[in-house]
């Protein structure tokens, strides 16, 4: 008899193995033949939305063959207007975003989207060029997938992507969604990303199985953006979350890869552009210590900060700087610490450094409304995963801004670029699409021809409305406790909006509230003489009459107030101050 021949135990896993594997493989080629996709990215399982009304809508003028910004949009997005059917010759850009995308503190008109449509239009009018401006204020990575879910359905050619400041703008909650994956995140994305795993989905969906998304139920956000300020005076109510922040990258990770799921699907084109931000001229929203410091701990940082200050004021860089580097031995979480390292190391002619140290800054932020270098990271890391171009802005400013650290000269806040910025953005878009054979410019491009665009797109601004916008944002800088940087942007609007009286009442409470008093009646006066009726400037300029002990002029500011609006509580108030101190009430009775 012939002996039978065994397998040992490692064959036979391995050829079960190779079995297993070979029918996987066999599967996905026939559900590729019979036109099943992956599903993996089609649908966010973390967010869902309580209302999802569209973006865009049918016009009526042109009998439902144009698109157009729905109306109850137009708080967060520009008006747009483009062909329902893309006709033959057009290339069709979408270019998403938060509020840096829609133009803000502007709009459309100085936005890098417009920019970029004169730029290709002068270069090349052999093809039609829609660069349609999505940039919705305040849109997260999360709401701009939803977007490109609408978006999809006009034919899209190219999608270019600007995110990466709002992803904590909004309060979200993950749960345990994201921490199941962890363990096997590798795998489970390998696995989603199969046709087997689409057919499988789509199974289970059909018997009602799969309601509440892969990693358990989804968090209902509201249909607009609801953010954490808009509820909160100032920064406050953020405070450190470690998970949370990995959670919220692992989602912003996971809406990228989805963007270029979702554009792979419309057969467009994608390009990331990692987000700049201000880094020398601004300082952090909100900075925290770290978890575990004890109290001497605390203390002896104090005294070394402290230290620091006077260091400082007395020109004595360096030792400063060593009395803020032993306080970050004590505790290197505390932004603001970080930041004022940098203006030391800034000061003394290290830009290197310096520009290390405000980036760490940004990083531990407690309020991050500037994207920390990890999200930036993401963007980078996607865009080479996937074979997309990145168009890496972050590096780019950098490059361009004095000593290679970006401040005013290219931002006019936080984030918001300048209007140069922006035409420096639409220039490298321009760039990326010369070298990929997209646009082929004509003989009579050239740097004349960019100069006669900016020209017209600078001689086409609305200097007032301009200053206006530089007004609201010193506003808002305000509230978030930034009152330098409110100021100087105050300021900044009356020269655009000089006889525009509510831009002159913010010019003027900025400086009273920074103690310029003088400077800030001349604002408040003008601010009346512009509107009679504007009782906010008739308080303020009473309170500075106050303090200057001219108790006449104060009285009778005041009671202007009182007679327009006789409701306003804190005009009774400073009547009351004025009353207290004038000099008839306080003398004493004559012939005694």
């Amino acid at each position: 008899m012939k002996n039978k021949t065994k397998l040992s135990l490692k064959k036979k896993v391995l050829f079960s193995f190779a079995t297993c594997v070979l029918f996987f493989l066999s599967l996905e080629l026939l559900l590729n033949v019979c036109g099943v996709q992956p599903t993996y990215y089609d649908d966010d399982p973390f967010v869902g939305y309580s209302s999802n009304s569209p973006l865009f809508v049918t016009s009526s003028i042109r009998d439902g063959a144009e698109m157009v910004t729905a109306a109850n949009k137009l708080i967060y997005f520009n008006e747009q207007r483009f062909l329902k059917d893309k006709p033959k010759r057009t290339y069709r850009i979408f270019c998403l975003g938060g509020s840096t995308t829609y133009g803000r503190p502007y709009d459309h008109q100085t936005s890098f989207s417009k920019w970029l449509g004169e730029f290709l239009q002068a270069a090349d009018p052999t093809r039609d060029w829609e660069v349609i401006n999505v940039g919705g204020i305040s849109y997260a990575s999360y709401r701009i997938t939803a977007l490109m879910e609408e978006l999809n359905r006009y034919t899209p050619d190219l999608y270019v992507v600007y995110t990466g400041h709002n992803e904590f703008l909004e309060l979200r909650t993950y749960g345990q969604q994201l921490d199941a994956q962890q363990p096997l995140a590798g795998l489970s994305n390998l696995i989603g990303q199969t046709r087997t795993f689409a057919l499988t989905e789509r199974l289970l969906k059909s018997r009602g199985e799969k309601e509440s998304g892969e990693y358990g139920q989804k968090q209902i956000l509201p249909e607009e953006v609801a953010a954490i300020l808009d509820k909160t005076v100032g920064p406050e109510t953020y405070t450190r979350d470690e998970q949370l922040w990995q959670r919220t990258l692992k989602h912003f990770e996971f809406n990228l890869l989805r963007m270029e799921h979702l554009a792979d699907k419309a057969g467009a084109d994608i390009v990331f552009i990692t987000a700049a931000s201000n880094i020398r001229n601004f300082s952090p929203l909100k900075s925290e210590h770290r978890d575990d410091l004890l109290a001497d701990e605390q203390a002896q940082w104090e005294i070394l900060v402290h230290s620091a200050n006077v260091s400082s004021s007395n020109e004595r860089y360096a030792e400063a700087l060593d009395a803020l580097d032993k306080a970050s031995d004590i505790d290197d979480r505390h932004a603001e610490l970080h930041y004022q390292r940098g203006r030391l190391l800034d000061r003394l002619g290290k830009f290197d450094l310096a520009r290390a140290a405000y980036q760490r800054a940004i990083d531990e932020d407690v309020c991050p409304l500037r994207a920390p270098s990890s999200f930036q990271d993401a963007v980078r890391q996607v865009a080479d995963e996937t074979d997309h171009r990145v168009i890496d802005f972050e590096r780019l400013v950098q490059r361009w801004a004095k000593d290679g650290i970006p401040g005013d000269d290219l931002f006019l806040d936080h984030l918001h670029l300048t209007i140069d910025g922006h035409r420096r953005l639409a220039a490298e878009l321009f760039q990326y699409l010369e070298d990929s054979g997209t646009v082929s410019p004509n003989a009579s491009w050239s740097e004349l021809s960019r100069q006669k665009i900016a020209r017209r797109i600078e001689g086409e601004i609305d200097t007032a409305q301009q200053g206006k916008a530089l007004r609201n944002l010193a506003q808002v800088l305000s509230w978030a406790g930034k009152h330098l940087e409110a100021k100087q942007l105050a300021l900044q609007a009356i020269q655009l909006a000089g006889e525009d009286a509510h831009t002159n009442f913010v010019a003027g409470h900025m400086l009273y509230q920074s103690g310029e008093l003088d400077q800030a009646a001349g604002f408040l006066q003008k601010a009346i003489e512009l509107e009679p009726n504007h009782v906010l400037a008739r308080l303020d300029l009473a309170e500075i009459h106050l303090q200057q002990d001219e108790f006449v002029q104060a009285k009778s500011v005041i009671e202007k107030a009182i007679q327009l609006d006789p409701e306003r509580q804190q005009s009774y108030v400073i009547l009351e101050k004025v009353l207290e101190n004038e000099p008839s009430r306080n003398s004493a009775p004559a012939g005694l």
